[in-house]
């Protein structure tokens, strides 16, 4: 029996399974196949690992490519595809599309084909017909062009771009491209996503298939279909939804999934969200569609800082943040602008969900008029950004708590610092060494340390920076002061994730001398990353170069590490990477100095390090720096 498969790429699986996947157990037919995909990355590459798996099926009939949130109405869906597919001469099906594209903004040509969208309808009940390119909310692709042709992954990447030129491969070919009413809803609020990606790979379709420059422009097409919401293209939003993302990107997902469930009467909104040096967000935030714009910091700035540099992006009469990644209730937005209708009231807060009594200045979501806001924000401890917001804003008029908008604080592990009964033994120390230990750097984490570690710990943290003692100096003196039954060196560039410290329990544990974690989203080594080490009691005694002294302390700033892996190696014991444990790091970011001075004095230690190195070990020892 002939086969229709179905393939969707997956980002958000809550709305896959509410959208895509309900849709698929109402349309399905006995023998229908649906592969789920889940590249981050690029849609163009999961789509292609889809159509290598379904040209080998020889009975297939038809390749069914949806987004996530498409909604399928329709049970006698597959008999309408095979319908519009059985002419040999068609490639792909979409349910709507255009003719006359001559960019990506395919809706600013003469639309075919029919959809419902939450703000309205595209096209035309019941059309169909030919057409230059359809929509990639939905692709139904003949056998011919699930063998024949590919997405291209070399030209484009991220999550645009693929639709149009694929279209235009079929087209190229002789195939024909169709456009008609399927019965499909999709649950999106329109706009670009991302738009300088869209940009960019709009640039690329246009050079790859000579588009003139005169064709429809991303600016004059206004937003996507469908085309009633054009005229309000260039009309500034009620609000901006401002979402500063650190990188948890669980909870990162559960913030814009319930911004994206917003009710549908709710003020008019954008979305700006700030990436605060999170290249691990980027598969989720190329996912993003509706009128969102993305920033991104290059290093760690922190809630202010970031927010500031979002808040240049907002375009909304009021701005509402949205402190630490929360989950917004779906009317939580109205009654926030309500209550700046009063122009008494500088700022209005949201309230805790679990705990309405909240007060104002701990809310995780605060609403003030943009024209307020101050140029930059003011800095504040981390978890205290928006308290300080509140006491200037306070300068200016009210600071009110609105019952009637809630959102749920982030779900973040306890935070709590737990402390030892008087006497007790204290599970794990921490030693952090840093050149400022005031900075936004080592205050990021410490609370990263705090907000991760659920046993009894101490955070020993030695501030070397006047003047500068190096490396080895701190740490020894950390360790020295410490209690912990278990040792932790850490770069104050590191940020612990949740779950880091068990599985290195357990690997001291069951005999390892020295343990480090996987490093995430950066530079990893296998045989040392020393940036994070942890190793039991007897170990900082049995391999300590002098008393006092773990490393050794003739190597200041560079080669302790590479030193301690050699003696490590030299007794049998390696240092063992443990992959279940999980941390970011800034590369080099510790002895990364701005001031001329300190960059020269690390810069000729360095290399009075690497001959106090190479007299001790010689030059031919495996990872050593060169």
């Amino acid at each position: 029996m002939d086969v229709i498969g179905f393939a969707v790429c997956v980002g958000n699986p809550e709305v896959h399974a509410r959208r895509a996947l309900r849709s698929f157990a109402r349309v399905r037919e006995p023998d229908s196949v649906l592969a789920e995909l889940t590249d981050a990355t690029s849609i163009h590459a999961a789509y292609n690992e889809a159509l290598d798996h379904f040209a080998a099926i020889g009975e297939l009939e038809a390749l069914v490519l949806l987004h996530e949130d498409v909604e399928l109405t329709d049970r006698g869906f597959c008999d309408r595809v095979r319908a519009h597919l059985s002419d040999p001469e068609v490639a792909v099906l979409g349910a709507i599309g255009a003719r006359g594209v001559r960019s990506l903004a395919w809706w600013a040509g003469e639309h075919v084909g029919f959809v419902r969208e939450p703000r309205g309808e595209a096209g035309a009940p019941g059309s169909s017909g030919p057409v230059d390119a359809v929509d990639g909310l939905l692709l139904a692709l003949s056998p011919w062009a699930v063998r024949e042709l590919r997405f291209d992954a070399d030209t484009f990447d991220g999550f645009h771009g693929y639709d149009v030129d694929l279209c235009f491969s079929a087209r190229a070919a002789g195939r024909a491209v169709l456009a008609a009413d399927l019965g499909v809803v999709h649950h999106t609020k329109g706009g670009f996503g991302d738009r300088a990606a869209w940009d960019r790979c709009d640039a690329r379709l246009r050079r790859k298939w000579g588009l003139d420059a005169d064709g429809p422009q991303p600016g004059a097409a206004g937003d996507p279909p469908p085309p009633a919401r054009v005229a309000d293209g260039d009309r500034p939003p009620a609000a901006s939804l401002l979402v500063v993302l650190d990188g948890d990107e669980r909870q990162a997902l559960r913030c814009l999934t319930a911004i994206s469930d917003l009710r549908d009467d709710q003020p008019a909104h954008e979305i700006v969200v700030v990436a605060d040096c999170s290249p691990q967000l980027d598969g989720l935030l190329a996912r993003l569609d509706g009128d969102v714009a993305v920033e991104r910091t290059e290093r760690p700035a922190g809630f202010s800082a970031a927010a500031s540099q979002g808040l240049a992006r907002c375009r909304g009469e009021v701005v509402v943040l949205l402190h630490g990644a929360p989950e917004v209730a779906p009317d939580f937005l109205a009654p926030l602008l309500a209550a700046l209708g009063d122009e008494t009231v500088a700022a209005a807060t949201a309230v805790s969900a679990r705990d309405p009594q909240l007060a104002a200045v701990a809310a995780a979501a605060l609403a003030a008029r943009r024209r307020d806001l101050p140029a930059p924000l003011p800095t504040a401890p981390p978890g205290f950004e928006l308290a300080a917001l509140c006491a200037a804003l306070a300068r200016r008029g009210a600071v009110a708590p609105v019952g009637a908008s809630r959102v749920g604080r982030a779900q973040r592990p306890d935070r709590q610092l737990r402390r030892p009964p008087s006497g007790g033994e204290i599970e794990l120390s921490i030693v952090i060494p840093t050149l400022d230990a005031a900075g936004e750097r080592t205050r990021r984490c410490i609370a990263a340390a705090q907000a991760t570690t659920a046993v009894d710990h101490e955070l020993i943290v030695i501030d070397n920076g006047a003047p500068p003692q190096g490396f080895t100096a701190p740490v020894n003196a950390g360790l020295r002061a410490a209690r912990g039954r278990y040792l932790l060196v850490l770069n104050d560039d590191v940020e612990l994730l949740p779950g880091w410290w068990e599985p290195l329990r357990a690997a001291l544990d069951a005999g390892a001398a020295v343990v480090f974690p996987e490093t995430v989203d950066g530079p990893m080594r296998r045989d040392f990353a020393a940036w994070c080490f942890a190793f039991a009691r007897p170990t900082l005694e049995r391999f300590a170069v002098a008393p006092g002294e773990f490393l050794d302390p003739e190597l200041v700033v560079w080669y302790q590490d590479t030193d301690l892996l050699e003696r490590l190696r030299r007794a049998g014991l390696p240092p063992r990477w443990v992959e279940a444990s999980r941390i970011r790091h800034g590369l080099s970011q510790t002895v990364a100095a701005e001031e001329p001075e300190l960059r020269a004095w690390v810069a000729r230690q360095v290399q009075a390090d690497k001959a106090a190195f190479e007299a001790k070990h010689g030059t031919g020892v495996a990872g050593a720096a060169r």
